[in-house]
């Protein structure tokens, strides 16, 4: 069974020929001059993939949370369309990456956001604080 290795939230993050490029990851505040506010960000996803399993048609999905307020929660999902390249050695690690865009996703107020990133029943969590700026 396939493994969620790592989850990063970055400021953008592209898979190009089953390679991933991550700009700015491992956001912990974002910062916005008004709420409600675009998140403006995406997570980074790598995910390990057992030797002979495929797996396309896997699907990430990424849910928020705001801390103080019980009635905000968003989940989007993305599915995994990348094959598992043609290996020399069968029995190679293969990591597989993939990329969730919350860059339109709205942030209602400031606060401590909590992010889950699943992939069937293996989740990472990590938060992130979004604020105004500081008054002049």
């Amino acid at each position: 069974m396939a493994s969620l290795t790592a989850a990063v939230l970055s400021d953008f993050a592209q898979v190009r020929d089953g390679l991933m490029f991550v700009s700015s990851g491992g956001i912990t505040r974002v910062t916005r001059t008004e709420f409600p506010a675009a998140l403006g960000c995406q997570v980074a996803v790598l995910i390990y993939v057992n030797p002979g399993e495929d797996p396309e048609g896997m699907e990430i999905a990424v849910t928020i949370t705001l801390e103080e307020e019980d009635e905000f929660e968003a989940t989007l999902s993305t599915h995994v369309a990348h094959a598992v390249p043609n290996q020399s050695a069968p029995a190679a690690p293969t990591y597989i990456a993939a990329v969730v865009d919350l860059r339109t996703l709205e942030l209602p107020m400031p606060g401590t956001y909590r992010v889950r990133v699943s992939q069937d029943d293996d989740t990472r969590e990590f938060a992130f604080l979004a604020v105004t700026p500081p008054a002049d």
